[in-house]
C-alpha cells in the first residue's frame, strides 16, 4: 500500500485551510449526484435522444477479477451497465454492489442476460487488484467467476484515461486524516452531508489509511456503444428501475 505524498511550503495556514476546502469538495461529490457540465450530457442524463448520444471509451489490455485480459471490444453488442467501485468502500460501492447482484438475478431471471453486460471500474489501481475485487465481490454476495459481471481494473494511468476522461466520473485519494477533517469542518459550517456506513469485512482486514471519493453513477451504454442512460445516484435507484431501463434498451435494437 503506497502513502500520501506530503508537500512542503512556508505559507502553512493557507495550505491547510486549501487542503480542507479541497478535501471537503471531493467529500460531497462523493456523496451528490453526477453533475454534467454541458448541454450534451444534460440531455444523456434524460434519455439521450438521436445525435446527443456520447460514445464511451476504447480500451485494451484491461484485467477482471480473475486476471483475464478484457478489452471494450468484447462487449460490442450487448447492453452495459457500468458503475465504479472502490474495494475498500465502506459507503456507496456496497449498495451498489447489492445493486449489481440483484439485477444479475432479475436479468437470469427473465433470460436476458446473455445480452448484457454488467462492468465495473477499479477506482483504486494503485493499491488494490483482482485478490481485493474477488474479495469485494464475494463480500457482496456475488461469484466472482460468473462472467455477467467484470470487475476490471489496470495501470493507474489507464485506469484514469478510461474513467475520467471516457465516461466522465472523477474519483481522488484522500487519507483519512484529511477525511475526518473535512467532516469536522462541514459540521462546523452545517453542511454536513451524511453517507451510509455499510460493513465491509475486506475493509476490516486491510485496515487503509485512506479512502477514495469517487462518482456514484450508473451509465447504461446501448450496443452501438453509445451512453444512453446517465444515472447521477446509482445507490438510490432499485435493480427493477435499471432492469425495465435495459429492456427497453433491447426493444429499441429489437425494432431498429
Amino acid at each position: 500500500m503506497s502513502t500520501i505524498k506530503q508537500y512542503k511550503t512556508p505559507v502553512v495556514g493557507v495550505i491547510i485551510g486549501t487542503l480542507l476546502g479541497i478535501a471537503a469538495g471531493l467529500l460531497l461529490g462523493h456523496v451528490m449526484p453526477w453533475r454534467p457540465t454541458s448541454k450534451l450530457f444534460q440531455d444523456a442524463a434524460l434519455i439521450a435522444p438521436p445525435g446527443k448520444k456520447f460514445k464511451t471509451p476504447v480500451y485494451h489490455g484491461f484485467i477482471d477479477q480473475n486476471g483475464q485480459k478484457v478489452s471494450s471490444a468484447d462487449f460490442r453488442h450487448k447492453v452495459q451497465v457500468v458503475t465504479f467501485l472502490f474495494p475498500y468502500c465502506t459507503s456507496i460501492c456496497p449498495i451498489l454492489a447489492s445493486r449489481m447482484r440483484n439485477l444479475e438475478i432479475l436479468l437470469r431471471k427473465n433470460e436476458i442476460s446473455q445480452y448484457v453486460q454488467l462492468i465495473s471500474f477499479n477506482v483504486d489501481p494503485e493499491n488494490t487488484g483482482p485478490k481485493q475485487m474477488r474479495a469485494f465481490m464475494r463480500e457482496f454476495g456475488a461469484d466472482p467467476n460468473d462472467p455477467g459481471w467484470l470487475f476490471l481494473t489496470a495501470s493507474p494511468a489507464a485506469i484514469s484515461r478510461v474513467v475520467r476522461n471516457g465516461f466522465h466520473a472523477d474519483y481522488q485519494k484522500i487519507s483519512l486524516t484529511a477525511e475526518n477533517r473535512a467532516f469536522a469542518l462541514q459540521r462546523k459550517q452545517g453542511g454536513f452531508n451524511y453517507m451510509p456506513d455499510m460493513l465491509n469485512g475486506l475493509t476490516k482486514q486491510a485496515k487503509p489509511n485512506f479512502d477514495i471519493t469517487h462518482n456514484s453513477s450508473i451509465i447504461l451504454v446501448g450496443t452501438d456503444g453509445y451512453a444512453r442512460y446517465i444515472i447521477g445516484n446509482g445507490n438510490t435507484v432499485s435493480a427493477r428501475i435499471l432492469f425495465n431501463h435495459i429492456v427497453r434498451m433491447l426493444q429499441i435494437k429489437k425494432g431498429a
